[in-house]
């Protein structure tokens, strides 16, 4: 596993949790076409509330998948009546947030229940991806790698989707703190920005695993790098944001950096540039440097705090082999 690699196992990220809503029914029997879908949609969010409270990322996107359409059909029944509705009070929906402040309600319609579910999804997609890389052994690298991507380009649509909703869902009819995060559509651009990023990275640790070469490795690691570091800036502008986030984006455009100053050190040693892949050995020295106040940053957040060293190594051991390599021009 890459230093980079070991950072996307720690993108472990809370999602926020849906609270018990109530159906108000009103002169429709209990036995009405509004009831029995009602009673529906609440055992499908039950079933998310459900997932959503343990850790396991897999059975929380099969819960999410089964209600998402229900939400889309609810929302269509909105917008155009056709009678199914008929004698039923629809139903407010309620999260508790877990990007912003611990404990803020944000409550609102199918709109903004859709975009919370979607939001939630992408974690859950997100998670799975760190999972993922987790548990990889040496030998299936490669392959994890590959299916962490799939998921990191899931949890990016999911994020776009969930972008489009938060703006259908605007206005009066969205009762939550001003400033909660989840209802940011800047949140959800950067996070899907950051999403990218590290799919980016697994679709390099694929390449070095399937022994792709230093220069594209370097172009997908300039990406990746580029990528966190817009992420990181749009959301460092994003108010009551929970710490870490910023941190974590920034440790990823770092790390990316370090590793695509590798890739190009190695490829200037390749073709007998040294003096460039000395140039570039000397700024991953640097690049590394930055590593621990970043990780320290984190509070935590990261289980691995070898990583900063391991740079720092590395780096150093590219700086001497081409040093060597120099005395022998």
């Amino acid at each position: 596993m890459t230093p980079l690699s070991a950072v996307l196992a720690e993108f472990v990220l809370p999602k926020p949790l849906p609270t018990r809503f109530e159906a108000h029914l009103h002169a429709s029997p209990v036995s009405s076409p509004a009831a029995r879908f009602l009673r529906e949609l609440a055992r499908a969010r039950q079933a998310v509330a459900d997932a959503l409270g343990s850790p396991a990322p897999a059975p929380q996107i099969d819960a999410l998948d089964a209600y998402v359409p229900l939400l889309a059909l609810l929302r269509g029944v909105e917008q155009a009546p056709s009678g199914l509705l008929d004698g039923a009070t629809l139903p407010r929906f309620q999260w508790t947030s877990a990007l912003g402040s611990a404990g803020d309600v944000l409550s609102g319609g199918s709109d903004f229940e859709l975009a919370l579910a979607l939001l939630a999804r992408a974690l859950a997609h997100a998670n799975l991806a760190a999972v993922t890389v987790a548990g990889a052994t040496a030998a299936d690298a490669g392959t994890a790698a590959n299916e962490a991507a799939k998921a990191l380009r899931n949890a990016a649509g999911s994020l776009e989707l969930a972008r489009d909703f938060v703006g259908a869902a605007g206005g009066p009819a969205i009762v939550a703190p001003a400033s909660a995060p989840e209802l940011s559509p800047r949140l959800l651009e950067a996070l899907g920005q950051l999403c990218v990023a590290l799919a980016g990275e697994c679709a390099a640790t694929k390449g070095e695993h399937a022994g792709t070469g230093a220069k594209p490795l370097a172009m997908l690691r300039q990406d990746t790098r580029s990528r966190a570091a817009v992420a990181a800036a749009s959301l460092s502008n994003v108010g009551a944001l929970r710490a870490g986030l910023v941190q974590y984006a920034r440790l990823v455009a770092a790390h990316a950096w370090l590793a695509q100053l590798e890739s190009l050190g190695a490829t200037a040693h390749a073709e007998a540039h040294h003096a460039d892949a000395l140039g570039y050995a000397a700024a991953a020295v640097r690049a590394s440097a930055a590593l621990p106040n970043l990780e320290a940053a984190l509070a935590g957040r990261t289980a691995a705090p070898s990583l900063s060293a391991r740079g720092v190594r590395r780096a150093l051991e590219l700086r001497a082999l081409l040093e060597l390599s120099l005395i022998h021009i």
